[in-house]
């Protein structure tokens, strides 16, 4: 399977690169890994020796929270990437166990995306309030028709290139716009999935943005934030039906004793 990896990673120690890249290559991946940084961090990626991963550096002007401001830079290095299939995915708290190259893929489906174990009503302490900035910004009233339904995780995004392109666009679309520099790009991914590909309108080819939402009962993404952790006998980490997870999002999130099992050969408690 043709699939690249596109992160951003800034700010973090060591150690963060060791077990983003060392759990990738793990799994066999062979792909292509792209991760951006800022020129603080050309020192790690001097560190890395796996000729598969490909850094870029960001040199645009910091002027938003840098959660924000890292659309900029995804936007523009997208068009670098040839592969078929992008995973676009958060740095600081993703693990990989198994090789995602494996999924068994739909043909036919252009995003995937990936659901929380919890609704946006049943958060009140960040994903209600980030949409209710976004509403304020946009002079516009949607939480009412969207709160009743599953929190869509921005952290990790699945799909054909082509399609990840127009998604990045309309994030970078709705950014500029309405002059977003808050951060708010989770409120920004939920309204995209909801109010915009609810209808699945067109991108370049002109066939339809076909989408899937997939949540922690599939085996590809498992988002931790507001689930239990389950580990096997093997101190994987599995969904309920004991498959083991392709990736691991929001492992920081877990007590300290399945911080401590995972740590087996990366430090996962720092």
């Amino acid at each position: 399977m043709n699939i690249s990896i596109l992160t951003y990673a800034s700010g973090y120690p060591e150690s963060y690169y060791e077990r983003f890249i060392g759990s990738l290559m793990d799994t066999g991946f062979s792909g292509k890994v792209y991760i951006i940084t800022t020129k603080n961090e050309i020192h790690l990626m001097e560190k890395i020796k796996y000729n598969n991963v490909v850094h870029f550096i960001d040199t645009f002007e910091l002027t938003t929270h840098i959660y924000i401001h890292r659309w900029k830079s995804i936007q523009f290095f997208l068009k670098e990437i040839k592969e078929m299939y992008i995973l676009l995915t958060d740095f600081r708290d993703v693990l990989f166990q198994r090789n995602i190259e494996n999924y068994p893929l739909e043909e036919d489906i252009d995003l995937y995306f990936f659901s929380e174990n919890k609704k946006i009503q049943d958060d009140i302490s960040f994903n209600t309030p980030w949409i209710h900035t976004l509403e304020k910004s946009m002079n516009m009233l949607f939480y009412n028709t969207i709160c009743h339904l599953p929190i869509i995780c921005c952290g990790t995004t699945f799909g054909k290139t082509e399609a990840i392109r127009y998604y990045v666009n309309v994030v970078i679309d709705i950014i500029t716009r309405y002059n977003i520099t808050e951060n708010i790009d989770q409120a920004i991914h939920n309204y995209i999935v909801y109010k915009i590909f609810k209808n699945f309108k067109n991108f370049a080819s002109q066939n339809d943005v076909k989408i899937k939402v997939l949540s922690n009962d599939d085996p590809f993404v498992n988002t931790l934030g507001f689930d239990i952790a389950i580990l096997n006998a093997k101190n994987q980490i599995v969904n309920k039906y004991y498959k083991v997870s392709y990736i691991v999002h929001q492992y920081d999130r877990c007590n300290i004793n399945i911080k401590e099992k995972l740590s087996t050969k990366y430090n996962f408690c720092v």
